[in-house]
Order: C-alpha cells, then structure tokens, then sequence
C-alpha cells in the first residue's frame, strides 16, 4: 500500500508509548544483558511508518485528552519485565525511566490531536449487539478506546481512516470497525506494510 496525504494516520496512545527508546546508563547495562538502549518490540516498524510519514509529509494523528501515564507505566513495566521483575527494579532506574519518558512526552510536537468524543452511547449499543470474547476476557472495549473511535468516526476525510494500535479491544473488533465506523484498523506489529 502506498501512503497517500488524503488518508488519516492515527495513533493509540500505547502506539506513541512503544515509539520511545530509553537510554541505559553505564550503572544499570548488566540488568539489561549488557544493552545500552531498551525498545519496544514494534519499534522498528512503528519508526519506519512514522519516519515515512514524515517524509511524504502527511499528517500523523494522536488522541487526547490522553491517559498516557497510566498506559506508560503499564507499558514501561511490561518492557522491563522482559528483563528483570519489575518490583527489584532499583529507584535511581526507575527515576530515569520515568524522566526519560516525561522528556519524549514533552517532545511529542509531530503529532495532531484528535479530541475524543464524550458521547459514545451510540456506538457503544453496536459492540453489545455484536460482542466478542477478547483473549483478555472481556467482551467490550473500554470507554476511552470508544471515544477514540467515535471522534475518528465523525472526522472528515477524502481517504481511507487508519488506526495503529497493539490493543485488542481495536484489532479484536477490527471487521466490525470497518463496517460500522469506515476505520481501518491496523495491528501494531503489521504497520510498516502501509508504506511499502
């Protein structure tokens, strides 16, 4: 597929988050297996989605207002848990993740917002009349993931509608959100296959 500037780029907020490198001081490599950065497993493909975006100077999206620090510290935790427990982490590495991560937040210029719509009753009554069992458990997305899809919904474009997202309440419903709402869901893990 070829990126085209009529389509809308949109990020969930984890998507943002797994787009973060952290440097590793000298003190904490050997926590690391001698790395001296830690990425998210996507980063490579979200980077090169993004870098290319850039590039053909097309608009990326993220939406607000975000839970960000919430889904970082999930996020953050999972990647260390990669490594080590999460819980012996020492608190000058913890300290300089979370300084690391405030720095990427406040450089976060490259993005549009897409402002979340409050009002989901609407959408919310087609996920129940078509539930799904998601490996999570649950069967519906949750309220902030539907006002994500709402806004998205409503906005106006001349192209297709793109979500990138690792979150299974997305690409666990990805056929019913293209036939109700016109988005095109894209798994995080298969995003760089929009540029090539």
């Amino acid at each position: 597929m070829v990126l085209d500037i009529k389509n809308i780029y949109s990020f969930d907020e984890v998507s943002i988050i797994h787009q973060c490198v952290f440097k590793i001081t000298p003190a904490h490599v050997f926590f690391f297996k001698g790395k001296d950065t830690l990425i998210f497993p996507n980063y490579y493909k979200l980077k090169e989605l993004g870098d290319s975006l850039k590039k053909e100077k097309i608009p990326k999206y993220k939406f607000v207002p975000s839970e960000f620090v919430n889904n970082a510290i999930v996020a953050v935790t999972q990647l260390i848990g990669m490594y080590m427990n999460p819980a012996f982490m020492p608190e000058s590495l913890r300290a300089d993740f979370i300084r690391q991560f405030e720095e990427y937040k406040e450089a976060l210029v490259d993005y549009d917002d897409i402002e979340k719509d409050e009002n989901i009753d609407d959408i919310k009554e087609i996920f129940k009349k078509n539930p799904i069992k998601l490996k999570k458990g649950t069967t519906l997305p949750n309220a902030d993931d539907l006002k994500s899809i709402k806004r998205l919904m409503e906005k106006s474009c001349n192209g297709i509608k793109f979500i990138i997202s690792e979150d299974e309440d997305f690409w666990g419903y990805k056929a019913l959100i293209k036939k109700e709402f016109g988005i095109d869901v894209v798994e995080e893990w298969k995003c760089h296959f929009l540029c090539r």
